[in-house]
């Protein structure tokens, strides 16, 4: 059933955060992230991650951690417009 796989996905991705903290990322950053991935997949409409530092940052480098200000981070979603009403049925 699509709509039970999709309940699963959002479940498990409105825990992510959590998880996501505990391997060293700012939780600030994990629970954007999950929050606007769970919208996501729930219901049609647009994700939008950005990274714009203020300076320049080395991801991966060695014990580099970074605060969600330090990377410019946002995570948003926002939902499609709701479609047009179907026209009923002409009647025969």
């Amino acid at each position: 059933d699509p709509e039970t796989l999709r309940t699963d996905i959002v479940n498990m991705l409105s825990t992510a955060g959590t998880d996501l903290a505990s391997s060293g990322i700012d939780p600030a950053v994990s629970n954007e992230l999950s929050a606007a991935l769970a919208q996501f997949v729930k219901q049609p409409g647009s994700l939008n991650i950005k990274l714009k530092p203020a300076a320049p940052v080395a991801l991966f480098a060695e014990g580099a951690q970074y605060n969600k200000q330090q990377l410019g981070f946002t995570a948003s979603f926002t939902p499609s417009p709701s479609p047009p009403p179907q026209p009923a049925p002409k009647p025969q």
